[in-house]
């Protein structure tokens, strides 16, 4: 990122010396010397531009932060579709296999109602035939006794 930024801001500073500007303050300056004017007052009109240049360098130095800073947050704003799509894919998947847990979950309930309900009659058809056993138990008893009665009443 620092290569980057010094690579535009010096692309940015030659770009700004290159302004009809500069160029004609440099101009004047070369002006100025070549005329040989007293140093005292050339001395004075070149500080006056080097304070000049001095504030435009500020100014400039100013916008490439900003311009640089204005990149960056484009970068990343650039970036932010993409990983949104890759949260929604996630998600999506995440989705699908909670999908698939439930859907296992109900057929794993379908299954037990389907045993329960197997049992219930299986069980039915025990209590049934336990009693269908026990009635035959108890008319058997009450067949042999009366078969004892009638023994003894011959004896």
């Amino acid at each position: 990122m620092n290569e980057k930024k010094s690579i535009n801001s010096s692309e940015q500073a030659k770009a700004f010396i290159k302004t009809a500007k500069v160029q004609n303050l440099i101009s004047q300056i070369v002006a100025f010397k070549s005329q040989k004017k007293s140093n005292k007052s050339l001395g004075k009109e070149i500080e006056d531009l080097e304070k000049f240049i001095q504030v435009d360098r500020q100014l400039l130095s100013k916008k490439i932060t900003e311009m640089i800073e204005s990149k960056s947050m484009f970068v990343q704003l650039k970036l932010q579709p993409s990983k949104l799509m890759r949260k929604k894919i996630e998600l999506l998947q995440e989705a699908e296999s909670v999908q698939e847990k439930i859907n296992q979950i109900d057929s794993n309930i379908e299954i037990t109602k389907q045993y329960l309900e197997s049992e219930e009659q299986t069980m039915k058809q025990n209590d049934e035939q336990i009693q269908k056993l026990n009635n035959k138990i108890n008319d058997n008893q009450k067949w042999l006794q009366q078969i004892r009665v009638i023994q003894a009443s011959q004896n």
